[in-house]
């Protein structure tokens, strides 16, 4: 007898059939993945997934990304609890009075707890997203491939990351710290917001113009 749960179908003792289960099945035996072949375990095996993003918050907490492209079972990493616990301490208080840090910023893990992996930018993230005590905003573009989160304050957890640059550059832009966009792009670079250029929204006067004193709130988009 079979338990039928669109699209799988499974044993009638299982409890319940989803594509996490599915792909944790097929995982039997893998201490680690590559995501390239978690993909390719998904595309054989007709498992819908939305992005690979999705695949790795998925598999969280059984397996935790260590790596740019590498999955690991969250149980041979000595990511404990209290390892949760201090390394969410360390990045709020590196958060601080800004409200922010940019995951790009964080280099230096030198006192961050000792674990059985090494310390790098998407491991952290995994560890951060795990905890659900901090808010996390992700820049645009290619979140897989590249560190793009920005671990906030409680004060920006409802915020996305357009609304979450607009509130940064307001307070800026009082202080009159810009005399132009550019200076506005070499601040957001510094602060590890953004890689290159400005966001097209920042690029256009809908939220801030430029006048012979520098750079303005623009007064209709109050």
């Amino acid at each position: 007898e079979f338990r039928f749960s669109r699209p799988y179908i499974g044993k009638l003792e299982e409890e319940s059939i989803t594509s996490k289960s599915v792909l944790l099945h097929y995982l039997k035996g893998y201490d680690s993945i590559e995501v390239e072949e978690l993909v390719d375990m998904c595309d054989e095996n007709s498992i819908h997934y939305v992005s690979i993003n999705y695949l790795i918050q998925t598999l969280a907490p059984e397996y935790i990304r260590v790596g740019v492209s590498t999955l690991m079972k969250k149980d041979l990493t000595d990511v404990t609890d209290d390892v949760l616990d201090s390394t969410v301490e360390m990045v709020q208080e590196m958060i601080g009075a800004n409200g922010y840090v940019a995951s790009t910023k964080i280099t230096d893990f030198l006192w961050f707890p000792q674990i059985s992996v090494d310390w790098n930018e998407f491991l952290l993230e995994s560890i951060i997203a795990l905890s659900h005590k901090v808010p996390i905003i992700y820049r645009f573009g290619n979140r897989f491939g590249h560190a793009n989160a920005i671990y906030v304050s409680e004060e920006y957890k409802n915020d996305n990351f357009e609304s979450f640059l607009i509130k940064l550059l307001e307070k800026e832009v009082r202080k009159g710290s810009f005399t132009s966009k550019n200076d506005m792009a070499d601040w957001l670079r510094e602060e590890g917001l953004i890689v290159k250029k400005l966001p097209n929204f920042l690029e256009s006067a809908k939220y801030f113009c430029i006048d012979s004193t520098g750079v303005h709130r623009t007064e209709s988009s109050s």
